[in-house]
């Protein structure tokens, strides 16, 4: 009988049990299905509703009241807008170098010359071109500079730092299309450097009197370089000998090869004496 009991109870349990576990997913599923039957609201679903516009009166009256000046009335006129201040840019004419006083003549044009060879500093010949650079004047290749023993060849100096310079790179010239027979007067530049300019401020040619190098030959003199400096110390040559190798030879040092020894002819002796005489032909 308490066996009976005990199995009744523990089957309503597990039955209570199954009820409440079948209600809760009911409702569950009412859960669900009201939240899926409601509308969802978005921002992109909600109209845009503009401020009303302000009259002229009312925004007049605000500004008043905050203390603010109106601006004047100026019809409606929209005003032009200033261009923006760009500062002034040198231009190319007035940053040239020496060519910058001597006008290009008509025709003339840049144009790239190969194999350039100096002559002297300041004299270039290439691609049948005589150039002579504008703005300097040129130092002679027989030139010497200072007197007496501190005399120097600076010409064929300056013409060795000239060639160091363009060292067989291309010059680009203003030049007429077609080489002319004489030479040519203007100005040239080889990477970006302006021959002139540089031959000038280096020493090795002196500006035209009046020129627009004459600052910068100036201040070459003042500072002693090229052609105005002294005379170039040249380093002593020093020859080291090796230690313990004795290269003199003796002045009574033996020959190593001996004289020959001159032989002698044996002389030719006849029995008789002498030679006999010749045969004489028969007469006819």
């Amino acid at each position: 009988m308490q066996r009976r009991l005990s199995t009744t109870g523990f089957t309503a349990l597990v039955g209570g049990g199954l009820i409440l576990f079948c209600a809760a997913i009911f409702a569950s599923g009412l859960h669900i299905k009201a939240r899926e039957a409601s509308p969802s609201v978005t921002m992109e679903d909600v109209p845009f509703m503009p401020d009303p516009a302000l009259d002229d009166d009312d925004a007049a009256a605000m500004s008043e009241a905050a203390g603010i000046e109106s601006p004047p009335d100026d019809g409606g006129a929209v005003l032009p807008l200033e261009p923006e201040t760009v500062p002034e840019q040198p231009s190319q004419a007035a940053s040239a170098p020496a060519a910058a006083n001597n006008p290009v003549p008509d025709g003339w044009k840049p144009k790239l010359l190969y194999r350039p060879t100096a002559s002297a500093a300041g004299r270039i010949e290439a691609q049948g071109y005589q150039i002579a650079i504008s703005g300097i004047e040129p130092v002679d290749p027989g030139e010497s500079c200072g007197e007496g023993a501190n005399a120097w060849p600076c010409g064929t100096a300056a013409r060795t730092q000239f060639r160091q310079l363009l060292r067989g790179r291309a010059l680009t010239c203003t030049v007429p299309d077609a080489a002319p027979a004489e030479p040519v007067e203007t100005a040239c530049s080889v990477g970006g450097e302006d021959v002139g300019t540089w031959l000038v401020a280096q020493g090795w040619a002196r500006a035209s009197e009046g020129g627009a190098l004459a600052d910068a030959g100036d201040q070459a003199r003042d500072a002693g370089r090229g052609i105005y400096g002294s005379k170039p110390v040249l380093p002593a040559i020093e020859v080291n000998t090796p230690s313990g190798l004795e290269l003199a030879v003796p002045p009574s040092a033996p020959s190593i090869i001996a004289p020959a020894p001159q032989a002698q002819a044996p002389a030719i002796t006849d029995d008789r004496g002498a030679f006999p005489p010749a045969p004489s032909l028969p007469v006819q």
